[in-house]
């Protein structure tokens, strides 16, 4: 019998105007250990932040 797990994931992203924004994106909020392939971990909590502007 498989194992159940939970990957909980949330993004945000602000838009100042038309050209400027900023983003951030964080996995895996319950900090579980999972293991997608046989016995390879995946990274516990992931973060990911940025800005972008159009010219």
């Amino acid at each position: 019998m498989l194992e159940g797990n939970v990957c909980a994931n949330l993004g945000l992203e602000y838009i100042y105007n038309r050209r400027a924004s900023a983003f951030l994106n964080i996995t895996n909020l319950t900090a579980h250990r999972n293991h997608y392939w046989y016995l390879y971990p995946t990274h516990r909590l992931g973060v990911q932040a940025g800005v972008s502007y159009t010219f």
